[in-house]
């Protein structure tokens, strides 16, 4: 593939995901005072799941429902990461994200029903969080972009093990962040 056609697509990549996080946060934040935390959890559960089934259906079939851009890139990485390496990418993939849901069940069932999903008091702190997450999202992207890149052959591994670094880092950064505005909050009470 030629650089040009490459820069183009990651380009492209690092928009869809970065628009794909504004919209989250608008949505989050104009629903988030008139939706209740059970009809929001469930909301965000269905929504986990519709992709879920994306990638699922991807992973078995082999045909992944994505723009043609984006079928092109993934046939870029999966040329130069290796069949097996690009399956266990998307499996590590389809298992977070069974996590996530699981997390986002046990939200759905602690939660009580009367309260709103996101009160306007504290609608920042989900500004905060999705602007954090954004930035480790493009952290994470880009430097799995420059593994994959390289002119020298790509590890499978060293991707890998590359990429479960910055997964832990990224936990890490948000959950340091979710204490400290946990306790603003707290304060501003």
């Amino acid at each position: 593939m030629e650089n040009t056609e490459l820069k183009r697509l990651r380009k492209r990549q690092y928009r869809n995901m970065n628009l794909m996080m504004v919209l989250v946060g608008i949505v989050g934040i104009l629903m988030g005072n008139y939706v209740s935390s059970k009809t929001g959890y469930m909301m965000l559960e269905i929504f986990i799941a519709i992709a879920l089934c994306f990638e699922a259906y991807g992973f078995f079939t082999g045909r992944y429902i994505a723009t043609s851009d984006t079928k092109k890139l993934m046939a870029y990485e999966k040329e130069r990461l290796g069949e097996r390496e690009f399956r266990r990418e998307k499996r590590m993939s389809l298992v977070a994200q069974a996590f996530v849901m699981i997390i986002i069940g046990f939200q759905y069932v602690m939660t009580p029903p009367d309260t709103s999903f996101i009160p306007m008091d504290f609608a920042w702190v989900v500004l905060v969080l999705l602007l954090v997450m954004a930035i480790m999202m493009n952290f994470s992207m880009r430097s799995r972009a420059k593994r994959i890149d390289s002119d020298q052959p790509v590890q499978g591994k060293a991707v890998r093990k590359n990429t479960f670094k910055i997964a832990l880092l990224t936990g890490a950064v948000f959950f340091i962040t979710s204490l400290v505005l946990v306790f603003i909050m707290i304060s501003m009470i």
